[in-house]
């Protein structure tokens, strides 16, 4: 999994490589150490204070088909941007789409209903 990413070539050979990647170094919590972080590095990380103050960054898993994977971090690369920032875009994207429309289903249906209202009244009108 590691193999072909050169900073971890540079720190580890090839058979400590592959002991982290069979977990012979151990997964356990009792091996892993919380990283300080440098404040820019969080910024960076977490996004700008506006971003932060409307919305709090939480960490998820999702599996993706590898090609779908590449494909992300070569447009990413094109926009300057991480697939994973990728992604969050394009899922910001997505969903204010998915709220324009059904905002838009909803001005659709209040102005049927106007259209409605007026019809009766005019009715109405008629007969009296």
């Amino acid at each position: 999994m590691y193999k072909s990413d050169p900073i971890i070539e540079a720190i580890f050979d090839e058979k400590e490589i592959e002991k982290w990647d069979s977990r012979e170094y151990g997964a356990d919590e009792e091996y892993v150490e919380r990283a300080v972080l440098d404040k820019q590095y969080v910024e960076l990380i977490n996004g700008n204070d506006e971003e932060k103050l409307s919305s709090k960054m939480q960490l998820i898993s999702i599996r993706l088909p590898e090609p779908l994977i590449q494909d992300l971090k070569e447009i990413g690369k094109k926009e300057g941007l991480g697939y994973q920032t990728l992604i969050r875009e394009v899922m910001k994207r997505f969903v204010a789409a998915e709220n324009r429309k059904e905002l838009n289903q909803a001005i659709s249906e209040n102005e049927r209903l106007k259209e409605k209202m007026r019809q009766m009244e005019d009715m109405l009108q008629k007969q009296a």
